[in-house]
């Protein structure tokens, strides 16, 4: 009995294995810049879906997929991968973009309301300073929690309730990543309004230029560079500690499994129980 979701990785020529790889950072800018226009194009179906609202669940996991495949430096056919990914995955990925989408406009709201009460002096400060801060801790752990969501839809076949629970555990299990990316995208955001607030006419062009057609598919890659190591901690060493003999084929499209030293790479995998 495997763990995997059926995958449908393509295996492709990669780096020689005598190469030595960087680490961190440099193969993190080594392994973009090597798919980059692979997740340009994803990147233009992605934005198309996410036209109609509704569909912005589609558009991720078709992203995630491809992102996917980039950071683990495996072959992708950008097209094919993407809508075959939203075609295995479209009964789980169209209610949970409309779920995310609810909960961050519900969360935007409850902002927009405590600013209006607080320039009103409808609420007293100090409670409305503790309002502030449980949303934004709730918006935080969210954030972290969607982090992880799209990859443990394409790569288990986890049931849409397990998603959920899972996500949220990796929220907290994966702390170290979730900041890393959280600290990124956030100077990324910090510098995009500073840019707007200085430098607006030749700003704004250039911010909704890389916002379009750049930022979408280099966050989706950010995350799942770094989601990898904590999945691989807390999911895929235990069960294969156990059962090293099962889904080799599998680990090995996926580049868990090095032909020479036959150790992991990367990991994607679920528990026997469907849960952590």
């Amino acid at each position: 009995m495997g763990l995997f979701q059926k995958n449908y990785d393509k295996p492709g020529k990669g780096v020689s294995k005598n190469e030595p790889q960087k680490r961190g950072f440099f193969r993190f800018f080594e392994l973009y810049f090597r798919s980059f226009w692979k997740l340009i194009s994803a990147q233009f179906w992605y934005l198309l879906l996410c036209l109609p609202i509704v569909t912005n669940g589609l558009a991720q996991v078709g992203l995630a997929y491809v992102c996917r495949t980039a950071a683990r430096d495996k072959h992708t056919f950008v097209t094919s991968d993407f809508f075959d990914a939203i075609k295995k995955n479209w009964k789980k990925a169209l209610p949970l973009g409309i779920i995310n989408t609810v909960i961050f406009a519900v969360l935007l709201a409850d902002l927009y309301v405590l600013y209006i009460f607080w320039t009103q002096d409808i609420i007293n400060k100090t409670w409305g300073a503790v309002v502030f801060a449980v949303t934004m801790f709730f918006y935080t752990a969210f954030s972290f929690a969607k982090f992880y969501q799209y990859t443990l839809m394409i790569t288990f076949d986890f049931k849409l309730k397990t998603i959920f629970k899972n996500s949220w555990l990796f929220a907290t299990l994966g702390i170290k990543h979730n900041i890393i990316i959280g600290i990124v995208l956030t100077l990324i955001y910090f510098a995009a309004f500073w840019v707007l607030a200085y430098m607006f006419k030749i700003g704004l062009p250039l911010v909704m230029l890389i916002g379009l057609f750049i930022f979408p598919s280099f966050r989706a890659f950010l995350i799942q560079y770094n989601v990898f190591p904590e999945v691989k901690k807390y999911i895929i060493d235990p069960y294969y500690e156990e059962h090293p003999d099962e889904d080799i084929e599998k680990r090995r499209e996926l580049g868990l499994i090095d032909d020479d030293e036959d150790e992991a790479v990367f990991a994607d995998t679920g528990s026997q129980n469907d849960e952590l």
